[in-house]
């Protein structure tokens, strides 16, 4: 194994490059004019979309956490409604 000092900061850049590319994925191609907090909410929004997907956990949050599930849920849908409307008047 070699350190940073020797590989230069290489080896940092791929992981920054990978983290950056997951967080692409998760939230799709932000806006260019997109502020801060919106693209934080994106990511968190799309985050917990994919975790919602997870059988494993939805079962977990419905046994366990149903109220909380359901507010997710709404809360989810409401974001989803609103970055399709903004997607179509973009185009």
């Amino acid at each position: 194994m070699i350190s940073r000092k020797q590989d230069d900061g290489a080896c940092w850049e791929r992981w920054y490059r990978a983290r950056d590319a997951r967080l692409l994925a998760l939230s799709g191609e932000p806006p260019k004019a997109l502020c801060a907090d919106q693209l934080k909410l994106t990511v968190c929004c799309r985050y917990a979309d994919s975790l919602m997907k997870s059988a494993r956990i939805n079962r977990y949050l419905t046994k366990y956490h149903s109220k909380a599930l359901r507010e997710l849920q709404v809360i989810l849908d409401e974001f989803e409604s609103v970055s399709e409307l903004k997607t179509h008047a973009a185009k």
